[in-house]
């Protein structure tokens, strides 16, 4: 039989958008995998699922599906159930889906709270998110006082390095805080706080008391306060942070932030 005659672009050399590469079909192999993963979610049943039902749905070793659920896991695509060896849909989804309804999403809800904050407390604010091993400042409104701290909107720092993320990593399931610190933690200024057992201990304490305090542990001569955005089923979507130069930040100055956080926490719905 003769083969067709060939289209213009079959033998074009393969551009930067058409890696023909092993490791480029295994990844888009993975992603299409992992697409799957939360796909079976899609009949409508809330009720956590197995290692065997995507292993069954996507006819892969159990090796690979495990390794696919850790990295949805780790980006907050997927979280653990309630029972052993078990998966739900992970909080992070919510923020997307937020994203999608626009001004009814959460996002759009917080940014009112944030300027609140920002005028009761007169400094920085800012809203901070997970993004895999990482803390995301998703919005930042800057002080207007003279001398403010300034912090890019955007910023990525290693999740237990500063307060903006340890809240977020104290209310994770503790195989994730336990994988996040089996990795060294980035330090940013001298004072970062790196030891894991250290970590660990403040992680107990920010769940006993409920925010942490921050201490130039990202950005020098600085002291923030920071408390984590709860879901209904207690999973961090989040964290809320008032920050200021630490001369200004004072023990009265740091009660009245907490109190205003406190407060516009509570009256935002989750």
């Amino acid at each position: 039989m003769t083969p067709p005659p060939a289209s213009p672009d079959d033998n074009a050399p393969a551009g930067p958008d058409q890696d023909t590469s092993g490791a480029a079909r295994g990844e888009l192999q993975s992603l299409e995998r992992g697409i799957r993963i939360l796909d079976l979610f899609l009949d409508g049943n809330p009720e956590a699922r197995r290692v065997a039902d995507v292993t069954a749905a996507l006819n892969i070793p159990t090796s690979t599906a495990y390794r696919l659920i850790r990295v949805l896991k780790s980006n907050g695509l997927l979280q653990d159930g309630d029972a052993r060896g078990s998966f739900e849909l992970g909080d992070k989804l919510r923020l997307l889906g937020d994203c999608v309804r626009g001004e009814d999403g959460l996002l759009a809800r917080i940014r009112p709270v944030l300027e609140g904050l920002r005028s009761a407390t007169a400094e920085t604010v800012m809203l901070t998110i997970r993004s895999g091993d990482e803390a995301v400042h998703a919005e930042v409104l800057e002080s207007e006082q003279e001398l403010r701290v300034s912090i890019p909107r955007g910023r990525r720092m290693h999740i237990a390095a500063g307060g903006s993320g340890r809240v977020i990593l104290a209310h994770l399931r503790d195989t994730e805080i336990d994988r996040v610190l089996s990795q060294p933690v980035t330090a940013y200024t001298p004072q970062t706080v790196t030891d894991p057992e250290l970590i660990r201990a403040e992680l107990a304490q920010i769940r006993d008391r409920g925010y942490a305090i921050s201490e130039s542990q990202t950005t020098a001569q600085t002291r923030g306060i920071c408390m984590p955005l709860l879901s209904a089923g207690g999973m961090p979507l989040g964290s809320l942070t008032v920050t200021g130069p630490a001369f200004r930040m004072d023990a009265e100055r740091t009660e009245m932030c907490v109190s205003a956080m406190r407060d516009a926490i509570a009256g935002l719905a989750l």
